[in-house]
């Protein structure tokens, strides 16, 4: 199964329901789960305040929300807040503790914002170093 894996996470609905699989695999597993939120460099442009300040408090009690779901199951979790262009930070991360999975939600852009932007799920997807689930 999988021993160690990042749950990336946004605030985000999908984001919200990849927590509840990544969960439910973690438990299955008795891995390790990484819970990662990344400060997008275009916001930290704004200001230059540590990252918890672009952090809305909604996003911050969602991510306490699921490490206490995650306790509540006797998982082994660690959240960790990184700096930069997220799916950059998360595949960076991924390859320094030799994950075995990256759970991650899709947000469904549009095909215009997929041709301009790309999506941080689909980025993880071709270059993750390990298996990787998108969540709808």
């Amino acid at each position: 199964m999988f021993a160690n894996l990042v749950l990336a996470v946004d605030g985000s609905e999908p984001s919200l329901r990849a927590s509840e699989q990544a969960l439910v695999l973690a438990e299955k597993s008795q891995g390790y789960v990484y819970l990662v939120y990344v400060v997008d460099r275009y916001e930290r442009r704004k200001n230059n305040k540590q990252p918890f300040d672009h952090m809305s408090k909604k996003q911050i009690e969602e991510i306490k929300q699921i490490e206490r779901k995650a306790r509540s199951k006797q998982i082994n979790v660690q959240v960790i807040i990184l700096k930069g262009e997220p799916a950059k930070a998360i595949l960076n991360f991924a390859n320094e503790k030799a994950v075995d999975l990256i759970v991650v939600g899709s947000r469904g852009l549009n095909h215009l914002q997929q041709l301009v932007l790309g999506s941080v799920s689909y980025k993880i997807m071709k270059n993750a170093p390990c298996s990787v689930l998108i969540v709808k």
